[in-house]
């Protein structure tokens, strides 16, 4: 079983699925998921953190400039600045 919010398609869930949080595209800046869920209920609890860190990173800054290239909030702002 998945966790309802998760999209496969959406590119922050499958970001998160692939390397297990963000990577900053520019910098060494790194967010990853909550690695604490039951091993039993590994499909539900492993696409709930891909949500979770999604949103979070959404949440703290974080900005996706194409696909599977993201930014931490201090290389956004910079981009931003520009």
């Amino acid at each position: 079983m998945f966790d309802p919010n998760y999209d496969e398609h959406d590119p922050w869930h499958s970001n998160a699925n692939l390397i297990f949080g963000f990577g900053c595209y520019h910098c060494s800046a790194w967010i990853d998921m909550n690695w604490e869920w039951p091993e039993t209920d590994y499909d539900l609890g492993f696409t709930k953190a891909c949500v979770e860190v999604s949103e979070r990173a959404k949440k703290e800054g974080w900005i996706a400039i194409e696909e599977w290239r993201f930014l931490c909030p201090k290389c956004a702002a910079k981009r931003l600045a520009v």
